[in-house]
């Protein structure tokens, strides 16, 4: 705000003044408008994250797999589903998006049999095998 005491007697002088506090004026309201812009964004970005991430107890999780909870727990013990605990002892917290990565399924197709890749050039442990049994 000018008061009249800082007010030039040159209308000259006033009007380079003006000219200062409008570009003064028009770079606020340039800073202003960036400040909006990036507010906006960032609260677009946080709505988006609320949308994306769903947590799931581990018995809407195998609900939803159709596991038992002891398969659930050794997802995650075996570290194929991820999960966390808010705090130790806490109940687990899965991921919705999680339940359908390719690890999930591939451990969910194989369920209990072990998991073995078939090596090329791997030598079997038995050479022959007798057909009566064991002599």
């Amino acid at each position: 705000m000018l008061h009249s005491a800082q007010l030039p007697d040159n209308i000259d002088a006033l009007k380079a003044l003006l000219s200062v506090k409008y570009a003064e004026l028009a770079a606020f309201e340039q800073e202003c408008g960036r400040w909006k812009f990036e507010r906006e964004a960032l609260r677009q970005e946080k709505q988006d994250d609320k949308q994306e991430i769903i947590r799931l107890t581990m018995s809407e999780a195998e609900k939803l797999l159709g596991v038992t909870h002891y398969m659930i727990r050794r997802l995650i013990n075996d570290r194929v589903l991820p999960a966390e605990q808010v705090m130790p002892d806490a109940s687990w917290q899965i991921h919705a998006s999680d339940l359908r990565s390719n690890a999930v399924m591939a451990a969910l197709t194989r369920k209990h049999r072990p998991c073995r890749h078939n090596v090329e050039g791997q030598l079997p442990m038995f050479t022959e095998v007798s057909e009566g049994g064991a002599q």
